[in-house]
This record gives structure tokens, C-alpha cells and sequence, in this order.
């Protein structure tokens, strides 16, 4: 939010006038659409340390089946979430409302859905024609508004 176009708007109305921050993200992908292996297990790290606060790191891995049918499943998490914590721990809030763990995959990926599906709602068409030559091109050419 810091290095955006808008950041001296956003300063008034989300904070009455302090800086906005930069958002905390971990690298879970690379630019070549591979997976970023590192990132992605700092993410696993962040997510079993909430989830399991009194368990030594050591143990973390053990207890992931308590959670996801599949050890796998977390991971798929971590690459939705974009590397955003918030984002990672907003998908494990949606799928505790409705169900109990453990999580099985297609329940995951109905969580996963709606949480796509709110998101692309909020963008107008205008903004699409915006995001795909982004999206294709893995770069961003100015300030286009």
C-alpha cells in the first residue's frame, strides 16, 4: 500500500491519517509459475504455529492430519493464499464455520471457490481489461488508472 498510486487517500480514510504499511507476503511462486518450495513451507510454519501455538515447531507436522485429510492439502492453501497470511488464515476460518476438521479436498476446494468467487465479484469489467494484459505479461506498464 505504501509504493500505491492511491497512498495518500488510503491514509485518510483506512487510518485517519497514518502511512498505510506494506502487506506481509512470502514468496510462494516464482515469475516462471513454479513453485517457490522455500516460501511455501515458511507458510506451512506460519499456519501450524497458529494452529497449534503450545506444540513445539518439531511436532507441527505430525498434527497436520488432525487437521487435512491429506498432508498435501495444507500446501494447496499456502498456494491459494498468495503467499498472504491473512489471506492463508481467512481460508482455514471459512472452512472451520461450516465443518470440523479433518478437511477433506473437495470441501477445501469449495472454500476455495467462494473465496474466488467474492473476490472476482468486486472487480468491475473495466478493471479486468487491466488485470489480463498483467496476468499474461507478468509485469505492470505505469500508472494506469
Amino acid at each position: 500500500m505504501d509504493l500505491s498510486i492511491d497512498s495518500t487517500e488510503l491514509q485518510h480514510p483506512l487510518g485517519g491519517g497514518v502511512s498505510p504499511r506494506v502487506l506481509p507476503m512470502i514468496a510462494v511462486l516464482l515469475r516462471s509459475g513454479e513453485i517457490y518450495t522455500e516460501g511455501l513451507e515458511v507458510m506451512r510454519q506460519i499456519f501450524l504455529a497458529r494452529a497449534f501455538p503450545d506444540i513445539l515447531p518439531s511436532e507441527h507436522l505430525n498434527l497436520i492430519t488432525g487437521l487435512f485429510d491429506h498432508q498435501e492439502r495444507l500446501g494447496r492453501l499456502c498456494l491459494i493464499s498468495g503467499g498472504e497470511v491473512r489471506d492463508l488464515l481467512r481460508l482455514l476460518f471459512d472452512c472451520l464455520r461450516e465443518q470440523n476438521p479433518p478437511f477433506e479436498r473437495e470441501y477445501l476446494e469449495l472454500v476455495i471457490e467462494r473465496q474466488r468467487d467474492y473476490r472476482a465479484n468486486a472487480i468491475d469489467p473495466h478493471e479486468w481489461e487491466l488485470v489480463f494484459p498483467v496476468m499474461r505479461e507478468q509485469r505492470v506498464k505505469g500508472d494506469i488508472e
